[in-house]
């Protein structure tokens, strides 16, 4: 999905910055994840994927990617897919 090749690559530019949501453990387990993973490497990678989305609460998430789609850095949603 071209959404989170976007994503990922906005990742890649901002993950030196100083972050509120995620703690400095989740940017190194995501420095640290090896490519391509194997199953075991990606059954551990989506948990905690999904601790991580405990951390960022869905409101939260949902108002940071309407910011990148009015910038245009991500499309715009189909409204007829809502």
């Amino acid at each position: 999905q071209e959404e989170k090749v976007i994503m990922a690559a906005l990742y890649q530019e901002v993950r030196h910055l100083p972050g509120a949501r995620l703690p400095a453990e989740m940017h190194t387990l995501i420095a640290a994840t090896p490519t391509p993973v194997d199953e075991a490497q990606r059954l551990f990678i989506y948990e905690q994927r999904l601790l991580a989305e405990t951390m960022i609460s869905r409101p939260v998430m949902k108002a940071f990617k309407a910011r990148l789609r009015e910038t245009q850095l991500l499309a715009p949603l189909d409204t007829a897919s809502e």
